[in-house]
């Protein structure tokens, strides 16, 4: 088969190639590009229980000996905050990177190697069954010599040589250039949620209170 009709039906065939429309994609760090507050400031209490430990002992003496006494003493304290919020909309940004994916190769794998072994089968098979018949003829069990299996030797050598060379034609050059460049997508949303306000007349920055 001439070669440059072999390429070009490989380049025609070969199913791995950058595919931009499924991609990867990165999540860059979320932004807030505005708030709009919803409503009026209200105080919000919160407690925090705290675990107090400590330790202490007491040690005697008498007559040259002695006894040590020691022993571990645990408590909590409850910790209350008041804080100054206001229900407000956030909107955030965050840019996306977007990154074109390799698909098809496992096509031109499942076709290019079982075309390959097939055409090395039929090589096999008809080289098998012509050795055979030089046997019988030599041996005298047959009065004609084997027609050599020319037409089984072409074609399983083209699917030998065409499999093979479509496998390293995917592996190789497929896909054709660098990987495409998509333009990075910004990404927005608005999530409703309290914000730290002020106007509650609390105490400055809400302030723990015991």
């Amino acid at each position: 088969m001439n070669k440059r009709i072999l390429m070009l039906a490989l380049t025609l065939l070969g199913c791995t190639h950058w595919d931009t429309t499924h991609t990867e994609s990165t999540l860059g760090s979320r932004r807030e590009v505005g708030r709009r507050l919803i409503g009026s400031p209200m105080v919000e209490e919160s407690t925090e229980s705290v675990l107090v430990a400590g330790a202490g002992g007491a040690a005697a003496r008498s007559g040259g000996g002695g006894v040590a006494v020691g022993g571990v003493a645990a408590g909590h304290s409850t910790i209350k905050r008041t804080h100054c919020v206001q229900r407000a909309d956030v909107d955030y940004s965050q840019t996306v990177e977007l990154t074109a994916t390799r698909r098809g190769r496992g096509a031109d794998l499942g076709i290019s190697i079982p075309m390959a072994a097939l055409g090395l089968l039929i090589v096999a098979g008809a080289n098998s069954s012509y050795q055979r018949g030089v046997d019988d003829y030599n041996s005298g069990f047959s009065s004609r010599p084997p027609e050599t299996p020319t037409a089984a030797f072409a074609v399983g050598g083209t699917l030998a040589v065409a499999g093979a060379a479509w496998l390293i034609y995917s592996v190789g050059f497929l896909p054709n250039g660098p990987r495409p460049e998509i333009a990075p997508q910004t990404k927005t949303w608005t999530e409703t949620t309290y914000v730290e306000a002020e106007g509650c007349g609390l105490v400055p920055g809400g302030q723990a209170s015991r």
